[in-house]
C-alpha cells in the first residue's frame, strides 16, 4: 500500500505538470492524420510563411497552459542542467533557439513557451521534457548535415510534446490509471526526492513506435508551416538509417523505434498532404558555420 502512495505521488507530480496545460490530442497512428491538404505560401522570411485551407491551428491542440516558471516543470528542467553539462558556446545555443522559435510560432501551441538547450555531449540524443522543454547534443548538431534537419529534430521532440505523449508514457510505464481529482490530492510532493527521479524519467523515455510515426507526422507539418523542407525529416531518418546498419546504436536511436520503415511512412505522409512546396529551406550556409563551433 505504501508503494503504490508513493507511486500515485511520483504520477502525481509528473502529470501536475502536463495535464494543467490543456487537454491532450492524440493523432492516428499511421497514414492521413486528419490535417487535411496543406497549402504552404513562403514569403521574403521565414516568419511569413503562411498555411492555406485545409489546415489550422486547432487541430494541433489548445487549451490553458501552467506558467513553467513556477511549475515542477522548471525544476526538472533546472535538474537536467544541473547533471548535464550546458554547451557554453552562447552563439550556438542561440542559434538552435532561433530556428527552434521560428517551428514553436507554426506548432499551433502558443500557449507553451518552448525553451531549447543544447548539452555538451559526443552521443547522438534529442529529448524533451514536459513544459516544453526540449534538449539536443552537440553530438546531434555534429551528426546532422543540413539545417532542415536540426529543425526535424526540434520539430520532433516538440511534437511529442503538443500531442501530450507523456502522459501516455508514464501511464503505460507505471500502469496506473490516476483520475484527475485523486491527483488534486496528492500534489504535496518532496521535490528533492521527485524531482531527480522525473528528469531521469524524461531522458530515458522511450515510446511507442504509433507515438514516433505520430510526432514524424506533426513535425513534417511543423516544418512545412514554418518554411522549412519536410524531406528534412527523411534525410534524417535515412542517416539515422545508416547508422543503425553499421550496428552502432546512439542514445537517440535507442530510444526510438528503428529508422527504415518510418522513412516510408513519412514519405508517404508528405506526398499524401502536399507538404513540400517550392521555396522551402533545405540549408543555409550559417548551419555549417555555427555546428563548426562544436566540433
Amino acid at each position: 500500500m505504501i508503494r503504490v502512495y508513493k507511486v500515485c505521488i511520483f504520477l502525481a507530480c509528473f502529470f501536475s505538470i502536463i495535464f494543467l496545460q490543456s487537454c491532450a490530442v492524440f493523432f492516428s497512428g499511421s497514414g492521413n492524420s486528419g490535417f487535411g491538404g496543406v497549402g504552404i505560401g513562403v514569403g521574403g522570411t521565414r516568419s511569413s510563411t503562411y498555411v492555406g485551407a485545409g489546415v489550422g491551428t486547432s487541430n494541433l491542440g489548445g487549451g490553458v497552459v501552467i506558467n513553467p516558471t513556477s511549475s515542477l516543470g522548471l525544476q526538472v528542467n533546472q535538474e537536467i542542467l544541473r547533471t548535464r553539462n550546458v554547451l557554453s558556446i552562447e552563439t550556438v545555443q542561440t542559434y538552435v533557439s532561433s530556428i527552434g522559435q521560428v517551428l514553436s510560432r507554426n506548432s499551433g501551441r502558443s500557449d507553451i513557451p518552448f525553451n531549447f538547450v543544447v548539452i555538451k555531449d559526443p552521443n547522438i540524443n534529442a529529448f524533451a521534457s514536459p513544459g516544453g522543454y526540449i534538449y539536443v547534443t552537440t553530438g546531434m548538431l555534429d551528426f546532422l548535415e543540413t539545417e532542415s534537419e536540426l529543425a526535424a529534430v526540434l520539430s520532433h521532440e516538440m511534437a511529442h510534446i503538443v500531442a501530450k505523449h507523456h502522459i501516455k508514457l508514464a501511464l503505460t510505464e507505471l500502469g496506473l490509471d490516476v483520475t484527475f481529482d485523486y491527483l488534486g490530492k496528492l500534489l504535496n510532493y518532496d521535490p528533492q526526492t521527485v524531482v531527480p527521479r522525473l528528469a531521469q524519467f524524461v531522458v530515458l523515455q522511450k515510446f511507442s513506435r504509433n507515438e514516433e510515426i505520430q510526432a514524424d507526422e506533426i513535425g513534417a507539418l511543423i516544418l512545412a508551416r514554418s518554411g522549412y523542407s519536410p524531406y528534412g525529416m527523411v534525410r534524417l531518418f535515412q542517416s539515422l538509417e545508416t547508422v543503425e546498419r553499421r550496428g552502432f546504436l546512439s542514445n537517440f536511436t535507442a530510444s526510438h523505434p528503428t529508422s527504415e520503415d518510418r522513412v516510408t511512412y513519412i514519405e508517404a505522409y508528405i506526398r499524401q498532404n502536399n507538404l513540400n512546396q517550392p521555396g522551402l529551406i533545405v540549408d543555409r550556409p550559417i548551419f555549417h558555420q555555427i555546428t563548426a563551433q562544436t566540433q
